[in-house]
């Protein structure tokens, strides 16, 4: 199945929201370990920089290539990646680095890792509930590298959401890949992400896990490992396998086993993001605390906010390298010195421009096509990421990636709207659960897939 057939037949209409009943199983564990190998507590007293976060995210921090580090750097890399960052009051769900579609967190963290002070070389798994490091395998050899894998347990979202829930996988994966990216920032070192892999196959087969239940997403990379190496894993190769498993009985179902396979197939894009941006002029924010203290916030009150915020969005985003087949829109609502209207964006390397589409207000119009959430009226503008259905799937042009890349880059463009968005002391909330056709209405471009709603502004109280 391609991901336009996908993406088409999990959209939603009006009075008529699809479910796929061949998901089945029992509640998932929304958090994978592997209790029987060896593993590294990493500290907790970690004396984290204090980096501009404008610096990080515009390019204009010093990064160097990633040469070795101590036990405290990897804990702060891991902790501002992925790590929790508060509880909700029921001590149920725990809230990470990065948001995610109902909280249930379908990501998995890899680190294959060498040349760390304490951290013996090998492949390693990030226990996020108790922040330690699960030594999956040991690599001979004495050079310096890193990487971070990131894989998804689709059944974890798709025991909620349905057939629909690999959507949300895909933008829960790019929010991880950018913060990881961000994160590595803030460290100072210089990295290059990768939205897929050669051979997904071959991958999950490095990292011994069961690809019926978990499947490889993408990686970044700060120094690549230059050979195979010899890896001696841990535990029994089936034992490893297993851990995959997130309940009994777990089946996410036909059609995203189908998109899933397909989508393997695709071209996918690099990008190194090393480009400085000396436009913007900002206060400082403290990158450390704004990562530990963002949250989805959309109790929106309807204020303005400034035309040289907005552009400092603009900005931002232009560092994010954007499929062909990927189109952002801005529904401008609440911006002094911009009238009013839907407005398409373009950007790269610091340089955008604004196309408008349409005139007016239209943001209760998209808070109608959010399934009549109604507090997105109430937002000072919202960007609308939407998909060219006649490139999504990968067929021609430099630039075109696939459906992967391409909500990939959608969960990018989020990350980064909601850290902006909290520098300023903004609200910001994610929505990918909308009327796809009347999204692609309101913006104008009907013969698109609509993928992802970004509302933000001034909020009535930080929570």
């Amino acid at each position: 199945m391609k991901g336009s057939e996908y993406h088409k037949l999990t959209s939603y209409e009006r009075f008529r929201l699809k479910r796929d009943d061949s998901v089945t199983g029992g509640s998932p564990d929304f958090f994978k370990s592997y209790p029987d190998v060896s593993y590294i507590e990493l500290p907790r007293s970690v004396n984290f920089p204090k980096v501009n976060f404008w610096d990080v995210i515009l390019g204009r921090r010093k990064s160097r290539i990633f040469s070795g580090a101590s036990i405290k750097a990897m804990s702060a890399l891991f902790y501002l990646s992925y790590g929790i960052t508060a509880t909700d009051r029921s001590g149920f769900y725990a809230f990470r680095s990065v948001p995610s579609a109902g909280a249930l967190y379908p990501c998995e963290l890899y680190g294959w890792i060498g040349g760390c002070s304490g951290i013996e070389a090998g492949l390693y798994h990030y226990n996020v509930r108790e922040h330690l490091l699960e030594q999956i395998g040991r690599i001979r050899g004495t050079e310096d590298f890193l990487e971070f894998w990131v894989s998804v347990i689709p059944y974890r979202s798709a025991w909620k959401y349905g057939s629909r829930a690999f959507r949300y996988v895909l933008l829960d994966s790019g929010h991880l890949l950018e913060q990881i990216r961000i994160a590595a920032g803030i460290m100072g070192w210089k990295v290059t992400m990768y939205l897929g892999f050669d051979d997904f196959d071959r991958a999950a087969q490095m990292l011994c896990v069961d690809d019926r239940y978990e499947s490889l997403i993408g990686r970044v990379v700060f120094r690549p490992l230059e050979s195979d190496g010899e890896l001696l894993f841990n535990a029994d190769r089936s034992y490893l396998r297993e851990r995959s498993i997130p309940a009994k009985g777990a089946d996410y179902g036909r059609i995203i086993r189908a998109v899933l396979e397909t989508t393997k197939r695709e071209k996918f894009l690099q990008d190194d993001g090393d480009i400085e941006i000396q436009q913007g002029d900002v206060l400082p924010v403290d990158a450390v605390p704004l990562i530990i203290n963002r949250r989805s916030r959309r109790n929106f009150v309807p204020m303005q906010i400034k035309k040289s915020e907005l552009e400092i969005f603009f900005l931002a985003l232009s560092q994010i390298r954007l499929p062909e087949e990927l189109k952002l829109f801005f529904a401008v609502e609440r911006v002094d010195g911009i009238i009013p209207g839907v407005y398409r964006y373009e950007g790269e390397g610091g340089n955008f421009k604004l196309e408008p589409v349409r005139e007016g207000s239209t943001i209760y119009e998209i808070a109608s096509a959010c399934l009549d959430q109604m507090w997105v009226g109430n937002a000072a503008f919202a960007i609308v990421v939407m998909i060219d259905h006649e490139k999504v799937d990968g067929d021609s042009g430099d630039r075109v990636s696939g459906y992967r890349s391409a909500l990939l880059t959608a969960g990018r463009v989020g990350q980064l709207t909601y850290l902006v968005s909290e520098a300023f002391g903004y609200g910001c909330c994610g929505i990918g659960a909308l009327y796809d056709n009347e999204v692609a209405n309101v913006v104008n471009y009907p013969s698109g897939f609509a993928c992802y709603v970004l509302a933000c502004g001034p909020v009535k109280k930080r929570l």
